[in-house]
């Protein structure tokens, strides 16, 4: 099939009645200023942390910053910034836009302890017994917050090598418990399928609930797995 772009409408505003009749989603994205706000706040937060000397140069990070929260700016609207990068890139739109936020969830988790109260939770509540069924079930949860391999791995990774050592768990048990999480939730978190989806014309609810059924599925299987391997 052929990529169906969405219409090249990102002059237009609608008016205040046709925006009542769309979703409250979508309504919000056409009004006048949504973008500007977002964009504001995000630069606004770039200026304070290099004032406070978390930003000490320009490097990639910040750079794609700007120009992220600069786009949306200049658009006005969020929907005509989606628009915007859509028509650019019709397959990967979505990816380049997602990947910036990833990125600042993934530094939330690390940088403010939630790896650390995990580790401790994990080793409070676990046995040797339980521990990879933790591992996999927890893997599952931060994947939903940041649906990358590498960036899952630089929140998780010190913890459960840290708790693996603590319960004498084999590494590679504990690291395939990790992965195995990670691969679970992928199935209500999309992610990959995002390039098909474009490249098909479908929508990720037309193939959700396939995923929910395998979802189940996952989570019993490997579950089960993970709770009998520790006997072995």
């Amino acid at each position: 099939k052929e990529v169906v772009l969405p219409p090249d409408d990102s002059e237009t505003v609608p008016s205040p009645t046709e925006a009542e009749g769309k979703p409250r989603s979508k309504a919000l994205e056409e009004r006048r200023g949504t973008g500007i706000a977002v964009g504001l706040i995000g630069l606004g937060a770039m200026v304070y942390l290099m004032h406070r000397g978390a930003i000490r140069h320009l490097d990639l990070n910040s750079l794609i910053g700007i120009f992220l929260f600069s786009g949306m700016v200049l658009h006005g609207t969020l929907g005509s910034f989606l628009r915007s990068c859509y028509r650019s890139a019709a397959a990967t739109g979505p990816i380049i836009l997602q990947f910036p936020f990833y990125g600042g969830i993934m530094g939330l988790m690390k940088y403010t302890g939630l790896a650390v109260a995990l580790a401790d939770t994990a080793a409070r509540w676990a046995t040797r017994g339980t521990l990879l069924l933790w591992i996999y079930f927890s893997a599952g949860v931060v994947n939903l917050f940041v649906p990358s391999g590498g960036g899952q791995w630089a929140v998780q990774g010190p913890w459960v090598v840290e708790v693996a050592t603590r319960f004498h768990v084999p590494y590679a048990r504990a690291l395939m418990a990790l992965a195995y999480g990670d691969q679970w939730t992928n199935l209500v978190q999309p992610f990959w399928a995002l390039p098909l989806l474009s490249i098909t014309g479908l929508r990720a609810r037309d193939i959700m609930g396939f995923c929910l059924v395998l979802l189940v599925a996952h989570a019993i299987l490997f579950g089960t797995a993970l709770g009998l391997s520790a006997w072995f």
